[in-house]
């Protein structure tokens, strides 16, 4: 098959008058998708254009560490396990999502996360940027029903304005599938910096891994352990990330042990990795009672530690409490934990989220605190339904009263209307913060040939408003036209910052 596109684009960047990408941009492009065996598929695109692609939902991130949002680039997510499955993952079915943690957050860990690639840091401005990709090719699918095998390479663009330089990336996965159930996996990352020379202290940065991942017959034991190593022109001690993830499941009793240890000097360039130098230890433990009640399915109970440590410091984070959870037949879900948070403060903390207004906690300093948070999901078969993620309680040396949640309105067959609110009440030494993300939007499909898809996030804590609306007209089998309106408002200014219209017309000739 072979897809090519054209686009066009009209942008205005009203606080940087003189950027390259004001005025009319046209693009064009192709992708190709080869069945190179009946299980094994070559993809390749060339000057891909990703402005397409569904918006990101903004989030309020209490904690001191970077948070992973999930990609959306079709190029990047198909057979994504084969690349994306390896590292840490600090997932508990017990306990409420990472949104509800204002201390540790979820910390997982991976040595590949593709949201880096197409991302550089513009040096002139100091921030994070889009950074364009040349072309890009991906090998990926079964060999046979035993081995699985990932290739990736992508290239992106030198960019002077921006002091960007041209990266090669190379990922490398292979499965090998042994007993009924299990596998052992080896990655191999490798980020080159081509405009470097040969013996540059920057010129590469390369991540190596094996992993073996268990699951018995009746899925009552499950288990991961894997080591990797980065690799790079400096030599570096303690190069390493170790973990073990072992999983005791039946009716009555869920256990849980990870343990994770990231060496001072291991560096995953091309990964998701929010802190290295320490040793995570995160044991769970919980029971579950179905009781005789025509509307309660399950009840359940137990307690849950998550530490962080090294060396240097000792413990460094804590969380630490019981839990309750309740699950109806109606499938409506409640859980409540009350935790104790002890965090050490590595850098100053702006724990109030004033973007810079307020005076941040200082660095060195430990804070004991405890907070009841919890997670309610109503029953999503309903026509409306709704998610919901409190937290009370103490806050570092002050208080917090946040809400994180989503109400939602399905209209069959046309679509659906939600509104998403993150809602953060913040009290520290007699100073008070209000951080809210407000984020209506809504889904139609008014046939089955046109789809439109529209976002609206106001964001207290930076003061600004996004707009985010896409058309979309399927006139062919995979063939489409977009139609994307992006906007961004100052509301402390009462000014535009930046806006565009991007037309996109993609064909699939099957050939």
């Amino acid at each position: 098959s072979f897809i090519p596109y054209f686009s066009s684009k009209i942008a205005n960047d009203f606080e940087n008058k003189n950027s390259t990408e004001n005025g009319y941009t046209p693009g064009f492009g192709a992708d190709a998708k080869i069945s190179v065996t009946s299980g094994l598929n070559l993809d390749l695109t060339a000057n891909p254009d990703f402005s397409n692609v569904e918006a990101d939902r903004q989030v309020v991130n209490l904690t001191r560490f970077d948070i992973s949002l999930p990609e959306q680039r079709q190029f990047f997510n198909e057979n994504s396990d084969l690349f994306t499955g390896f590292g840490a993952f600090n997932v508990n079915p017990f306990l409420p999502p990472s949104g509800a943690n204002v201390g540790i957050g979820n910390q997982s860990y991976s040595p590949f996360f593709s949201r880096k690639i197409g991302i550089a840091f513009d040096s002139t401005l100091g921030v994070n940027v889009q950074n364009k990709i040349t072309y890009g090719l991906r090998l990926s699918g079964k060999i046979d029903d035993n081995w699985r095998i990932g290739i990736m390479n992508i290239q992106t663009k030198r960019n002077d304005d921006r002091n960007i330089s041209a990266d090669n990336y190379t990922v490398t996965a292979l499965q090998r599938k042994v007993f009924d159930r299990s596998n052992i996996a080896a990655i191999f990352v490798n980020k080159v910096r081509v405009d470097e020379p040969e013996n540059s202290v920057n010129r590469y940065n390369r991540v190596g891994g094996l992993e073996y991942n268990y699951l018995s017959a009746t899925n009552t034991w499950q288990s991961k352990l894997f080591y990797h190593r980065s690799f790079s022109p400096i030599n570096m001690d303690k190069a390493f990330a170790h973990g073990w993830v072992l999983n005791y499941s039946t009716l009555k009793v869920i256990a849980k042990w990870q343990h994770d240890l990231i060496g001072d000097g291991y560096n995953a360039e091309v990964g998701f990795l929010p802190r290295k130098n320490y040793l995570h230890i995160n044991p769970t433990i919980g029971f579950n009672i179905f009781p005789k009640n025509s509307k309660i399915n399950r009840f359940s109970y137990g307690v849950a530690y998550d530490q962080y440590s090294n060396k240097e410091l000792g413990v460094t984070d804590r969380l630490a409490g019981p839990f309750i959870s309740v699950a109806f037949q109606n499938t409506f879900r409640f859980l409540a934990a009350f935790n104790q948070n002890y965090t050490y403060l590595f850098n100053d903390f702006d724990a109030l989220r004033s973007n810079g207004k307020f005076e941040s906690l200082k660095k060195g300093k430990a804070y004991t605190y405890y907070n009841l948070n919890a997670n309610i999901v109503s029953d999503l078969r309903k026509k409306i339904n709704f998610t919901a993620t409190p937290v009370i309680g103490q806050y570092y040396n002050g208080n917090i009263v946040s809400l994180t949640g989503a109400l939602n309105y399905r209209f069959q067959p046309y679509g659906l209307v939600a509104m998403n609110v993150s809602y953060n009440d913040i009290k520290l030494g007699g100073i008070r913060n209000k951080v809210y993300l407000i984020g209506p939007n809504i889904d139609v499909t008014f046939s089955k040939k046109v789809f439109w898809t529209s976002y609206i996030q106001y964001n207290s804590q930076f003061q600004n408003l996004n707009v985010n609306s896409r058309l979309q007209y399927r006139f062919a089998p995979v063939s489409d036209f977009f139609l994307v309106y992006t906007d961004n408002y100052n509301t402390s200014l009462h000014a535009p910052k930046n806006r565009a219209l991007f037309a996109k017309l993609t064909y699939w000739f099957s050939l």
